[in-house]
């Protein structure tokens, strides 16, 4: 017997369920679709993030700035070093137990 799933799914910690605006709930569920499920980091543009979430990108900025305040999450702007330019932002989501 062979079970195929064309859904997939993401874990959310309770205290962040309990603790997050429904917009910020639904920014960090995007950025887990996209997460390495070991380090949990993950590299999506913004445009991508927004796009997937259906908000603009002021609500996406408060949805972060939220996560990232209430501990959920923590974002680290990138350079090239050859061009010494901004590309991606790294998200890194935390999952274990509420640190703050």
């Amino acid at each position: 017997m062979t079970i195929q799933a064309d859904n997939t799914f993401v874990q959310i910690p309770d205290w962040i369920v309990f603790t997050a605006s429904n917009t910020a709930l639904k920014t960090y569920a995007v950025l887990m679709t996209h997460a390495d499920r070991r380090t949990h980091g993950c590299y999506p543009s913004r445009r991508t993030i927004g796009t997937e979430a259906g908000m603009s990108d002021t609500t996406l900025d408060r949805a972060i700035k939220e996560l990232v305040g209430i501990g959920a999450l923590t974002v680290t702007r990138r350079k090239n070093p050859d061009t010494n330019e901004w590309t991606s932002n790294e998200y890194l989501l935390h999952t274990g137990p509420r640190t703050q």
